[in-house]
């Protein structure tokens, strides 16, 4: 939930805000504050709530400008967001000037109030994380969630990364299930605590595997469906406890999970090389755009590849989208690698191959590799 902080003198008005703040179920009220009360006092209450957000009454921005341009100053994380009856256009240019850049008109509602915050936090493109990769399939059955697994397992065993897995498909996760693992607590959980998570509470959602960190999913206990204030605040708790973030995500992207594309160094749509798969690649990348993520950032990845079936070309004139890179068809290794519960070994081809791609990845690489030099890993396009 997103922490407010309420500023009225108009009782009548702050009761209504609570009841518009509980049926949101976005927002936490973290304080109901009086305009009245010195900038000093006022400073000294946000700085020990620290709120996400800060709801001013523009009845009386006279005695709140000071206090706006005061937590401009500090550290202090809160955006403004205003509320009046009416404004004028030349009073709504003089708020955003000063930093109030968005309004709701009373009386408002929990939809109106979620907007202007989503707005608030969405008024320009956020920062990319490095080391932040999404991955979704363009069809369920891709083999998307054991890419993701095995390449996670090659960054950690290979080049000794801090490396996590985020399983993001809260109701068809199935990486615990073919790994063995038992979600104590799972994905819902840590982004409904994410906002208020501490390390030591983070120790009990994480569980290891071959030294990759996983916070799974647990289908049979999916929870509510998260908002895109979890992401963020998820989000922005692991910014700087691992070196890489692989997102597990499920084919079609949300207003929650664009929290994660949007943010991620690059995004890959995963495929295989059958026409169903090769043309709702295309309708993938086109949703990512759609939610803001540079075309740029945007790789397609295709596994359960054979050369003799399909050409990359052919691939490429399937998909209308070069191709980032191929890997092996190793039905075997991979069955073997699921049925005991552990990752592919290093040594097989598509072993190889995830270790060819964290490493291009991970900028480890010496130097890009010609056709057929990474074991199947048999074309890497960087665009």
């Amino acid at each position: 939930m997103l922490s407010l902080a309420l500023f009225t003198r108009n009782s009548l008005a702050a009761q209504a805000i609570e009841q518009v703040v509980h049926e949101a179920d976005l927002f936490r009220l973290a304080a109901v504050l009086s305009p009245e009360t010195s900038v000093h006092e006022s400073l000294k209450t946000l700085s020990m709530r620290d709120p996400e957000l800060i709801l001013a009454d523009l009845a009386d921005w006279q005695l709140l400008a000071p206090l706006l341009k005061a937590t401009q100053e500090t550290r202090l994380r809160a955006r403004w967001i205003g509320f009046a009856p009416d404004w004028s256009g030349g009073q709504q240019f003089d708020l955003f000037r000063a930093g109030v850049t968005q309004l709701v008109r009373e009386p408002f509602g929990p939809a109106d109030l979620e907007k202007a915050a989503f707005q608030a936090f969405h008024e320009s493109e956020p920062p990319m994380r490095p080391g932040l990769w999404a991955f979704l399939p363009s069809k369920a059955g891709g083999g998307c969630s054991t890419l993701v697994l095995n390449t996670a397992g090659a960054l950690q065993q290979q080049l000794r990364r801090d490396v996590l897995v985020i399983e993001a498909d809260a109701r068809s996760g199935s990486i615990s299930i073919l790994m063995n693992l038992a979600p104590g607590m799972p994905i819902h959980e840590a982004l409904e605590r994410a906002a208020e998570m501490t390390p030591l509470e983070w120790q009990k959602f994480q569980v290891a595997l071959g030294g990759v960190h996983i916070l799974p999913a647990d289908p049979a206990k999916p929870g509510r469906l998260p908002s895109w204030a979890d992401y963020h605040h998820l989000l922005r708790f692991l910014d700087n406890r691992y070196n890489h973030i692989l997102v597990d995500l499920p084919e079609v992207v949300n207003d929650a999970t664009a929290e994660v594309v949007r943010r991620a160094e690059n995004v890959f749509v995963v495929c295989t090389p059958e026409i169903p798969s090769l043309k709702m690649s295309d309708i993938r990348c086109q949703d990512l755009i759609h939610r803001g993520v540079p075309r740029e950032r945007i790789r397609l990845l295709v596994t359960r590849f054979k050369r003799d079936d399909m050409s990359i070309r052919d691939v490429e004139k399937n998909l209308g989208w070069p191709v980032y890179a191929t890997l092996a068809n190793d039905y075997r290794s991979v069955r073997s690698s699921i049925l005991e519960s552990r990752l592919v070994s290093s040594d097989s081809a598509f072993g190889k191959d995830c270790r060819a791609l964290a490493q291009m990845l991970s900028g480890t690489a010496e130097a890009p590799a010609p056709v057929g030099a990474l074991g199947r890993l048999s074309r890497l396009i960087a665009k």
